[in-house]
């Protein structure tokens, strides 16, 4: 296995390929304008990439998730919009609307997320976070 660079080695390289490409190559192949924020290496030094120049590249921290997260073999988890719906398009609770069916609704709001529920409109559970 070939031995990562460290410390301020790899500080001093970092700062000059993302001076020479500011830019997430990922997004901008799908015509998306943002920020590089980590380096990558295209080829992985676990599966035998070299810790070369030429075997990196800049990428956005999604980018940068999702591609180490597809290297590694695992699921792609997306989490959940800000109303607390799937972000996952196929999804099971984003059956198309004719179906007939509803997602279900959150039980619970968590304190500085989603909507304000006034109190007497919210459940009473046990996960209920202004519960006294």
């Amino acid at each position: 296995m070939i031995k990562r660079i460290r410390g301020r080695r790899l500080q001093r390289i970092r700062a000059r390929l993302l001076r020479g490409q500011p830019l997430c190559v990922r997004c901008l192949e799908a015509g998306i304008v943002k920020g590089a924020t980590q380096i990558d290496h295209k080829i992985p030094l676990f599966r035998g990439g070299e810790d070369t120049d030429e075997n990196k590249q800049p990428l956005c921290g999604e980018c940068h998730a999702e591609k180490t997260i597809t290297e590694r073999g695992d699921k792609l988890r997306l989490g959940c919009d800000v109303n607390g719906n799937p972000a996952d398009p196929t999804h099971h609770w984003r059956e198309p609307e004719s179906s007939g069916s509803t997602p279900p609704t959150a039980q619970c709001v968590s304190q500085g997320r989603g909507p304000a529920i006034p109190r007497t409109q919210r459940a009473e559970t046990a996960c209920d976070p202004l519960r006294p």
